[in-house]
């Protein structure tokens, strides 16, 4: 996204059947989903038949009889996938399940408020509305008129799979001065044919398949509205430049350049607003953004190496980690960077891992990396182990006292154990694959 989210967050929406007076964090904890560490800072706000609401480490659990939802606003956010996946795939793969959704929710700035109402008369313009529209557009700052809410909807089916893309965008209400724009983008899915079996294991492979390309889509769905930030800036200096020609006012060659940087910056967002889609790639090659350009450079400068860059990673960044007990507790966590990674090796105070930069869309290992294990979180300490999978994530830290910082976090997957029905699936595929082969 070409604007870093001041706050953000992902969650994972179950429409079922669900019992709520099993989930506790000690639940969790003797399933092997939640760390000991965890479950002693767990924040429990209510556990009822009827009802379930608690902290655990960075999840937030909300559980009804009919709803089951589990939120994050820390990335990196497969963590949340996996939690789920792990929770209804292996332990409660019976429970009732019909609906799903993906949710990518962003607070991010505009840096001013005019630019912030003329993003909002793009997105629904007052002349469409008569009379009425004049009114609103006469009405002074005190009384501010407008968009308070727009719902664009997005159907789609694939295969045994039906649902929608809808996205929510409102001026926001957690970043203050009138600068800040929220966007939510819902991922909804359901079975086309529920059919008289609806158990979790359909909607719970749904979840484990796609929740990395939903969260692409919803980010490059939220980057469009994003976009029009520079759109307004370079409209809005054109017509002062416009303005100033016509009046035969002598033009300042900073305003100049500014017009046409914004113009060409315009353009090449347009040219590159284009991510992996689901499993298409729109459009050409993909391309940082001026403003993640900048944020690396910043990182270079700033920060203290974390790893230790060696072959292919020479040029990457480097960075110092996050340290738990040197920060208050966070409100966000939003990624700039992310990779995916595995331990290739361990040696007494580091581990080599080889990487895919996930943010480059790469499908492949094509780095390695060596990183100190002093730097890791006891909680992850513990999972380190040669094969064991992780998500390397730079991005920027916002704590509940406002102040923001960037920081660098590696966090081990929790992931789901091999059933027999997965082995029995791997076997069939493999063996028809061998019998594909033409033998000579």
């Amino acid at each position: 996204m070409r604007i870093s989210p001041e706050l953000g967050g992902v969650s994972v929406v179950m429409i079922g059947h669900f019992n709520p007076s099993i989930f506790s964090p000690l639940w969790f904890q003797k399933l092997g989903l939640a760390t000991e560490n965890e479950v002693g800072k767990a924040e429990i706000a209510m556990i009822h038949p009827e009802v379930a609401i608690f902290k655990l480490g960075t999840k937030d659990i909300h559980v009804q009889l009919g709803q089951f939802m589990a939120q994050s606003s820390e990335a990196p956010w497969i963590n949340l996938a996996d939690f789920v996946v792990r929770t209804f795939g292996e332990f409660l793969p019976h429970t009732p399940i019909s609906q799903i959704g993906i949710n990518r929710s962003v607070h991010f700035s505009v840096g001013s408020e005019d630019v912030r109402n003329r993003i909002g008369r793009m997105l629904a313009p007052t002349k469409p509305w008569g009379e009425w529209g004049a009114e609103i557009e006469r009405s002074s700052t005190n009384l501010r008129g407008g968009v308070i809410t727009l719902i664009m909807h997005e159907p789609w089916v694939e295969g045994e799979f039906s649902g929608r893309y809808e996205a929510r965008v409102e001026p926001s209400t957690m970043i203050g001065g009138n600068l800040g724009i929220f966007v939510n983008v819902n991922h909804h899915c359901e079975l086309v044919n529920p059919g008289t079996s609806v158990a979790a294991d359909k909607i719970i492979g749904f979840l484990q398949t796609n929740f990395d390309d939903s969260i692409k889509r919803s980010e490059w769905i939220i980057d469009q509205v994003m976009s029009l930030k520079e759109e307004v800036v370079a409209v809005t200096l054109q017509k002062r430049l416009a303005t100033d020609l016509d009046t035969g006012t002598n033009v300042p060659m900073n305003r100049l350049a500014a017009a046409f940087s914004e113009r060409v910056k315009l353009a090449k967002h347009k040219a590159a607003s284009v991510n992996i889609i689901g499993q298409q790639k729109i459009g050409g090659s993909t391309t940082n953004s001026d403003s993640d350009l900048e944020a690396d450079q910043r990182l270079r400068q700033e920060l203290k190496p974390f790893w230790i860059p060696t072959e292919s990673v020479a040029s990457r960044l480097s960075l110092q980690p996050h340290q738990d007990n040197a920060a208050p507790r966070m409100l966000s966590l939003e990624p700039l960077q992310e990779w995916e990674g595995y331990v290739s090796d361990v040696g007494e105070k580091t581990f080599r891992a080889r990487l895919v930069d996930l943010t480059a869309n790469q499908k492949f290992e094509e780095e390695l990396a060596e990183f100190a294990i002093e730097e890791l979180s006891d909680d992850n300490a513990a999972l380190l182990r040669e094969g064991a999978v992780f998500r390397w994530v730079i991005g920027y830290q916002r704590s509940e006292s406002g102040t923001k910082r960037r920081v660098s976090e590696v966090v081990f997957r929790r992931l789901p154990g091999w059933t027999r029905k997965d082995l029995s699936k791997a076997q069939t595929r493999a063996n028809a694959l061998v019998n594909d082969i033409a033998w000579q």
